[in-house]
């Protein structure tokens, strides 16, 4: 679907804006289909598919990824929360199940609206034919092929450039230790890290899942303080190939208690300490990548959360027909 997406290159948040005649597939699409599902409530593609729904009769099963982002500017947080409160509410509300993918935004949510239905939780899933562990011998043979001598801490950071990531915290602490090795893989946007100059972080642009699963294999630790958007798949895929993760407090919130996962406050020196402290423990306890993977496959199944789904879709279907049955009973009969 093509679309403009100039808030994020120029604003530093994206709201990708559909072509006029994009509006109009949506329309028909939604016309030939039987159901809905829709993720996140303020995207422009979103609300057309969920009024073109409406307007068509058509049941909606709405999946919710992400929260409020404490951005720093008082202009964008004064427009996310009146679109929130209008617009989000409005959609949500006339969902026929909504979906989140962590407690933590669920629990933001609630406050926000009522539903027709309580919310449903599902995290989303990993592909574990593809985000598995490798062995010693195979971590050592990715380590070489990325230039990382088997000696150095290697910690990596997947993502958009952008501040909601907390993309800005890690700058000190990779100035801070210049002993250990960081790969930045994503795209810029209102930050630039390859522009900071500093010896010991190598930036790459973004690249196909199964590059990207060799990174993770590789690395000692992810490191990601993002705020405002539940579980990030960054996580769930990294822990599902044995590497454990740095997050911020409300991340790993969504998580609960699990000795596989550090967290920290969104401040420089709190996440150079726990990196610290999480690489030092990784040392002593090689096993905890093991467990990372382990904790992973039981709690991000594909197919686990496909069949969440399907049970959630199936369950739609069968109420919308029985309120029509109800209201025409002749005509379903």
């Amino acid at each position: 679907m093509a679309a403009w997406n100039v808030t994020e290159d120029h604003l530093g948040f994206p709201y990708p804006l559909p072509s006029p005649a994009a509006f109009a597939s949506i329309l028909r699409e939604v016309r030939a289909c039987d159901l809905v599902h829709v993720h996140d409530c303020l995207y422009p593609a979103s609300v057309a598919a969920s009024l073109s729904a409406l307007a068509t009769g058509k049941p909606i099963l709405l999946t919710q990824h992400v929260g409020p982002v404490p951005y720093r500017r008082r202009t964008l947080r004064a427009a996310q929360y009146a679109a929130y409160h209008s617009l989000g509410r409005q959609i949500l509300k006339r969902a026929d199940q909504v979906v989140f993918v962590s407690p933590t935004v669920r629990s933001w949510f609630s406050r926000l609206c009522a539903f027709r239905r309580p919310p449903a939780l599902v995290a989303n899933g990993v592909d574990l034919e593809r985000f598995h562990p490798v062995d010693a011998v195979g971590r050592l043979e990715l380590r070489a092929q990325h230039g990382i001598d088997p000696a150095t801490p290697m910690l990596l950071f997947v993502g958009r450039f952008v501040e909601k990531k907390g993309i800005g915290l890690l700058r000190r602490v990779i100035e801070a230790r210049p002993q250990w090795s960081w790969t930045f893989i994503g795209r810029a946007g209102a930050e630039d890290p390859a522009a900071w100059g500093l010896p010991n972080l190598r930036v790459l642009p973004p690249m196909t899942p199964d590059r990207l699963a060799g990174y993770y294999q590789a690395a000692d630790l992810l490191v990601l303080p993002s705020t405002g958007e539940g579980l990030p798949v960054v996580v769930q895929e990294a822990m599902a190939c044995g590497t454990p993760a740095l997050v911020s407090e409300e991340v790993a919130a969504a998580l609960g208690p699990t000795d596989v996962l550090f967290s920290a406050g969104r401040d420089s020196k709190a996440i150079l300490d726990q990196a610290a402290r999480a690489l030092a423990l990784l040392s002593r306890s090689p096993e905890l990548r093991g467990r990372a993977a382990a904790y992973a496959a039981q709690a991000w199944s594909w197919q686990a959360r496909i069949r969440d789904y399907e049970s959630l879709l199936l369950r739609i279907s069968r109420q919308r027909l029985g309120q029509e049955a109800e209201r025409d009973p002749v005509t379903s009969a």
